[in-house]
Parts: C-alpha cells; sequence; structure tokens
C-alpha cells in the first residue's frame, strides 16, 4: 500500500499531465501512488492517460463522467486515493525529486492527523524566478492575517496534508477562482490544526501570461460574494486587506465603476474594520495598474529583490520545449 498519494486534476492538457506524473514519479521517496482525475470527457487524454497507466502500475486514471471543477476533481481523487498522505500538484507545475521526502520528515514530529506541511516554492515569471512566499506560517492562529497582511501566497502543489483531514475537510464542491484560499482558511479554522513548513524551495510554479487562466478571467463579484458569505474565516484586519489587495485589484481590471469601488471600501470597513494600512492600499489597487506596483514594489523592498534565485541545478528539468509547452498550454 503506498503511504502517500498525488493527487492531479486535469482537463485538455495532455501534454502537461504527462510532465506532472513524470516529476512525481521520480520523487526519492518511492512508496507513493499517482491518481490522475480527468474532468469531464477528454479523449486526448484519456488515451494518453490509460497507456501510460498500462506500463505504470504506480498511475492510476479517473475520469469523471461530467465536468466537475478542480475543488470536486481533488476531492474525488482523495476518495479513491489509498495513502495516509495526500499530495497536490496541480498539472501545470512540477515538484523537485526530494519534495515528498522533506515534507514527510517535516510532518513526523507533530504526530497527528490534522496536519498540512507546505513549502516555498520557485516561481517562475517574465521578469524573473523568484523564491516564494518570503514568510512561512509559523501556525494556524490567523492565517488570514498571514496570507492578507503578510503576503503568505501559498498554492496547492505545496501541500501535503493527511487523507483523514481532507475527508473531514475537503474543498468545497462547485466552488471556483477561490477554493484554495476557502480551504486554507477552512483548515486554520479547525481546533486541531497544525501547521508545518519546509524552508527550500520544492515545487516549480509556473506564473507565465495566460489569459485563459481561471485566476485571470475570475469574476471579481464570486470573490466578493464569497467573502461576505464567509465572514467568521477572517480576522476584522484580514477581512479589510483582502478587500482592499484583492477584490479592488480585480475590480479594478474589470472596469469596475468609482460606485462599485467605493462600495467594496465601504463593505472593509462595515464589516472588518478601518486601517490607514488598508485604505491605503484600497486607493492604491483602485488606482495604480497592478505592473506599476510590482516594479515599484521591487524597486523599493530589498527583500523581494533578494528573493529572486537561480534555479536549483539539481532538481527539476526545466528547457525551453518545457517553458514554451507551459505557456502555449497551460
Amino acid at each position: 500500500m503506498p503511504s502517500v498519494s498525488v493527487i492531479i486534476p486535469t482537463r485538455n492538457r495532455p501534454l502537461l499531465v504527462q510532465r506532472a506524473i513524470e516529476c512525481a514519479l521520480q520523487q526519492t521517496f518511492r512508496q507513493l501512488e499517482v491518481v490522475v482525475v480527468v474532468d469531464g470527457p477528454d479523449p486526448e487524454s484519456e488515451r494518453v492517460l490509460s497507456a501510460l497507466a498500462a506500463t505504470e502500475s504506480r498511475v492510476r486514471v479517473v475520469v469523471n463522467r461530467q465536468n466537475v471543477g478542480l475543488a470536486e476533481s481533488r476531492n474525488i481523487g482523495v476518495r479513491h486515493a489509498k495513502g495516509r498522505w495526500m499530495a497536490f500538484l496541480d498539472d501545470d507545475d512540477e515538484w523537485f525529486p526530494d519534495k515528498i521526502e522533506k515534507q514527510l520528515a517535516a510532518a513526523e514530529g507533530l504526530n497527528s492527523d490534522s496536519v498540512l506541511v507546505v513549502t516555498r516554492y520557485l516561481e517562475r515569471r517574465p521578469e524573473g524566478d523568484r523564491v516564494w512566499p518570503e514568510n512561512l506560517p509559523a501556525g494556524v492562529e490567523r492565517l488570514s492575517e498571514y496570507m492578507f497582511l503578510r503576503r503568505g501566497m501559498l498554492i496547492p502543489s505545496t501541500f501535503l496534508v493527511s487523507r483523514a483531514l481532507m475527508l473531514r475537510v475537503p474543498f468545497t464542491p462547485g466552488l471556483r477562482y477561490v477554493e484554495d484560499v476557502d480551504w486554507l482558511l477552512r483548515f486554520g479554522a479547525e481546533p486541531e490544526a497544525k501547521i508545518a513548513a519546509v524552508e527550500e524551495a520544492c515545487v516549480m510554479y509556473y506564473n507565465l501570461p495566460n489569459p485563459s487562466r481561471e485566476s485571470v478571467i475570475a469574476p471579481w463579484r464570486v470573490s466578493y460574494d464569497w467573502s461576505r458569505r464567509n465572514r467568521a474565516l477572517f480576522t476584522d484586519k484580514s477581512f479589510a486587506f483582502f478587500q482592499a489587495k484583492v477584490i479592488t485589484t480585480k475590480a479594478r481590471e474589470a472596469g469596475a465603476s468609482l460606485r462599485e469601488l467605493g462600495g467594496i471600501y465601504l463593505t472593509s470597513v462595515r464589516m472588518g474594520c478601518f486601517s490607514p494600512h488598508a485604505a491605503f492600499y484600497f486607493v492604491v489597487s483602485a488606482i495604480v495598474p497592478c505592473e506599476l506596483k510590482r516594479k515599484v514594489r521591487e524597486c523599493f523592498v530589498r527583500r523581494a529583490r533578494a528573493a529572486r534565485v537561480p534555479l536549483r541545478n539539481d532538481s527539476v528539468r526545466v528547457d525551453s520545449a518545457s517553458a514554451n509547452r507551459c505557456e502555449e498550454e497551460g
């Protein structure tokens, strides 16, 4: 029986998902299985994956009868999994070979089934690579403030979670665009929740321009309405910052009116709190283009510049063909 089940949801990305499966099978920790969930009818991916599963006993393929979305596809993978630990891998990301080994070592000392182990990741961007996040979470208390005040961007491809926890706290079925944030905040609300972190970057995250990516096309009102319904998952400060930094930025990019932007700010004060710092972020998000904000931040924040690092030579193979494939498909 495998100790770790790698859950890879995919749809219409036969080349990328093969790359993801390859890096999972190349882990230094060998006692694992790979559960690929094809989200809805996808003949080309099904053909490629069936051939792969026929030659590799550690790969299993589950095909959803209809498209159910990323959140429920991950849940389906967990329900089919056999391992004690669940490791999530998006089909357009890659792992370094020692990722699972390092995470299991970090989880051993906690002796709990309510554990989330995360790692830093190497973010590939057009302007250069960087290791992120700068600060790792020290605990689950005020996890929302870590995420929205301290820029603690955690991505699912870094998650190692017990199967017992995932069955108790699944991703919210049908939820799109904010399913990762939703899960993290609900995990943080668990009474026995514990979090551990690997200091080293163990994941390659391709954050390359892609107009079809859900995070780009996501309607801002979906995230806005979700945050209002789930206000209890935030602290006062984190709710205000989420509205100021995340919702306002998305709304502005979508062409929201001044009246709509003002409504977002009023929500941040009424349902969160007034903070001069959050108010500043609101004004900046409502006026300054994202690209200019990034350039200014990286010019004046020394730590952001210092976080840029070259690729690890001993880890993920990233050649030009692979990068081009990622841009085309992901």
